[in-house]
């Protein structure tokens, strides 16, 4: 075949390449400019995220990963400048958005522009732009900047108001303080009232701090009213030390450049009746004492000169002001109150009973210090006492040694819920089924469901232990007391008991006073815990003991032998080395135990090897 003959390649049109070129580049072109906006989407902050308050909406702004309710979708971030596209007038606007605290964050805007570069948006954000504020909606408060108390004066555009003057004084909980606003008679714009401040967020710019907060002032009908704004710097001179403080008179921080701004100027001044003195050292300083029903606890903070009491209703500060009487056992203080926000003067008398009880008497609180320990507001020979024991008490040696016998004992119709529930470990009704004797150890929830046979009704016998039957074991548990033992099978321990159930207590600090004997006691058997810890009050005369209980305090007004769920009368039987009294066992258990021996001893003829 001749080489003309060959085929030839088909021919290429250059005209078709570069209609092919030129879509290709389109193509890119267009995919390029998709990736401008969904490519290089940003994301806001995840701690942004939430729902806020603005001033001049209406609605909770909402925050979401990558936009902001009436802002739009952010496509762009760098550092502290956001792009976000509009997508209803089509258009950009940049942010400039800071975080001052966790709970506010603030920032200025431009006006929306239908380029896309970050770049040119943001350059045409002017220097006098208006500073937006974000408030988060819900937000935990912080502790407030001003921890002590304040007298005030203060301006609104006109003159001074400092006559009468007012005052700012810190709660009991540390993100609270209330000002008490005073009326000047010849200052225009003034007048009298109350309004409660809750601190939510602070920063500090230069030399100035910023504060956020939120007020129930009475006449707030939105949180327009009530969210607050203010700068403040400390001042210090010869004569005083406080605060500089300046307000913005809407819910933003505009116009807060320093404290000669805002719209109410005010001049905090440290209030002279803050700490003066301190409490005793046998306070233990840091450390926790409880009531003797748990109900109440007491601290001693700020280097022993605040005492702090707390129940779950609420908290009452007591602040040192002056040293009012002292002797080896007891001190007694003028206070200054605080409960809430509201504040008075009381006197406080505190007395040691060992080195982890102690007694406190307080008087009524009186609105200024000179009247609080005043004949007629306190009474040293009150009986109010309120008996704390300290979260480190140890056990201590129980006074009276001995063993005694119950003269009567406690009456079966005297026995209470609370006091079956003692004995038989039982919360709720009484259900079927053999119970337990409840100074037995337990074994575990395995073994006591093994030795209880499963029943479901009975609400006693969480573990194990041995078994009565139900009739003999429930009339012995709710029968009386019938012998105290003290220090006698521990130097530390009184038990209470009956022919088959004890009662355990660990005693840790007791004291006379007016011809009685006071012990504090901490229950540690399963059959003595119905309440945390017991006052016995104990009166002796010629071999005889009389007790009462409280598990309240240990009130002077108690009688022994009468008052308290322990109301007992006893009598002597000797030291702790006479014979013990047989407990924890009736006859039907004395001879459950003897029928297997007695069956071994029978049958052991059967085997001996001379039959």
């Amino acid at each position: 075949m001749s080489p003309s003959a060959k085929s030839s390649p088909p021919s290429v049109s250059w005209m078709s390449v570069k209609w092919a070129c030129r879509c290709l580049l389109l193509l890119l072109a267009a995919h390029l400019a998709r990736a401008e906006e969904i490519g290089t989407k940003c994301s806001l902050p995840k701690r942004w995220q939430g729902r806020w308050f603005h001033s001049g909406v209406a609605f909770p702004v909402v925050i979401g990963p990558n936009n902001v309710d009436f802002k739009g979708q952010c496509i762009r971030r760098e550092k502290d400048l956001f792009l976000f596209k509009d997508e209803n007038h089509n258009c950009y606007r940049c942010l400039v958005m800071h975080e001052q605290h966790y709970n506010v964050i603030q920032y200025k805007e431009t006006y929306c522009d239908t380029h896309n570069d970050l770049s040119y948006v943001c350059s045409l954000l002017a220097g006098d732009s208006l500073l937006n504020s974000l408030f988060r909606l819900n937000a935990q408060p912080i502790p407030c900047p001003f921890p002590d108390s304040y007298t005030f004066t203060y301006t609104r555009g006109h003159s001074e108001c400092s006559y009468p003057q007012s005052v700012v004084d810190s709660c009991t909980v540390e993100h609270k303080m209330l000002f008490r606003y005073q009326a000047c008679p010849d200052v225009q714009g003034t007048e009298s009232y109350e309004e409660e401040f809750m601190c939510l967020g602070t920063w500090r710019e230069g030399s100035n701090s910023y504060l956020v907060g939120k007020s129930d002032n009475p006449m707030a009908t939105s949180d327009e009213d009530r969210y607050q704004c203010f700068v403040f710097r400390a001042y210090e001179d010869s004569n005083a030390d406080g605060f500089l403080v300046a307000q913005s008179g809407d819910a933003t921080c505009n116009g807060l450049y320093s404290i000669n701004g805002g719209s109410t100027r005010l001049v905090l001044e440290r209030d002279s009746t803050g700490p003066k003195c301190s409490f005793p050292m046998w306070l233990e300083g840091g450390h926790l004492w409880y009531s003797l029903d748990s109900s109440t606890s007491l601290q001693v903070t700020r280097r022993n000169s605040t005492l702090r009491l707390s129940t779950p209703e609420r908290i009452v500060t007591h602040t040192c002001l002056t040293p009012y009487a002292h002797t080896n056992l007891s001190a007694t203080y003028v206070t200054r109150v605080v409960h809430g926000c509201t504040s008075g003067y009381q006197c406080v008398q505190m007395i040691t009973r060992g080195e982890h009880v102690l007694e406190i008497i307080m008087g009524k609180i009186m609105p200024v210090p000179t009247l609080a320990c005043k004949r007629g507001y306190f009474n040293a020979s009150s009986t109010n006492f309120t008996t704390f024991v300290s979260n480190r008490a140890e056990s201590r040696r129980c006074p009276g040694v001995g063993r005694y016998e119950v003269m009567g004992g406690m009456e079966p119709n005297s026995v209470s819920g609370e006091r079956r529930q003692q004995l038989t470990g039982k919360g709720g009704g009484e259900g079927g089924g053999s119970r337990r004797r409840d100074n037995q150890d337990t074994k575990g929830d395995a073994s006591g469901q093994e030795a209880g046979g499963g029943n479901e009704g009975g609400g006693g016998g969480g573990g194990g232990g041995l078994l009565y039957p139900p009739d003999e074991d429930l009339q012995c548990l709710e029968g009386p007391f019938t012998h105290l033992a003290v220090g006698c099978s521990g130097s530390n321990t009184l038990i209470l008991s009956n022919q088959c159930s004890s009662a355990e207590y660990s005693c840790h600090g007791s004291w006379e006073d007016g011809g009685r004997e006071y012990l504090v006691v901490t229950p540690t058997s399963r059959s003595s815990k119905g309440v945390r810890r017991l006052c016995l009050v104990l009166e002796r005369g010629a071999g005889v003991l009389s007790l009462a209980s409280s598990s309240r305090s240990c009130g002077r007004d108690l009688t022994p032998g009468l008052h308290g769920h322990i109301a007992l009368n006893t009598t002597s039987t000797g030291g702790c080395h006479s014979s013990p009294p047989v407990t924890g066992g009736g006859g039907g258990q004395h001879l459950v135990t003897w029928i297997p021996l007695l069956a071994l001893l029978l049958l052991l003829p059967l085997f001996h090897p001379s039959m």
